[in-house]
């Protein structure tokens, strides 16, 4: 006699389950990793790093939620490269992390952020986007969205009021 084959139907729910434990994994991964970046930030020196607030007409604000930090609503940015200026940064780091192109960033100010284990200076730059909607994340980002700006993180909020004050 042959024997059947048999195939195991899995549910919509237990594959949601495993999507949820893939998931955690994957934070959870980014985490670790970030804890110890930051570990070895305090003992190197770091290289300069920049943010980029990007705003709508709507006074919606970009925020981007980051493998390798504390995955908590932060600005898009990252570090300097060598050669580069902290603008050639700015638009390089959006486009990498978003892919989307921006102008004319525009120097704001100079904060600390909080977004991993530790505090670091930041340069914070403030741009438009035509194409808002259109963002391709890369492996960095976990997501984006564009929220109102009470959303924005704490140490942001000065600098950009400033700017929409004067705008």
């Amino acid at each position: 006699m042959k024997k059947l084959k048999q195939t195991r139907k899995i549910s919509t729910e237990q594959q949601r389950s495993k999507l949820r434990i893939t998931s955690f994994v994957y934070c959870a991964f980014g985490r670790i990793v970030a804890f110890f970046v930051s570990c070895v930030f305090l003992v190197i020196p770091h290289r300069d790093r920049v943010r980029v607030i990007i705003a709508d007409v709507n006074g919606r604000v970009l925020l981007v939620k980051g493998l390798f930090s504390r995955q908590q609503w932060a600005l898009p940015g990252g570090g300097l490269k060598r050669v580069e200026t902290y603008q050639q940064a700015a638009k390089r780091e959006v486009f990498e992390e978003l892919g989307l192109r921006i102008d004319k960033p525009k120097y704001i100010g100079h904060t600390y952020s909080h977004e991993s284990f530790w505090r670091f200076p930041v340069r914070v730059y403030s741009a438009s986007v035509n194409n808002s909607g259109q963002e391709k994340l890369n492996f960095e980002i976990l997501e984006s969205a564009w929220l109102h700006e009470d959303k924005l993180p704490r140490e942001y909020r000065l600098l950009y009021f400033k700017v929409s004050s004067v705008e």
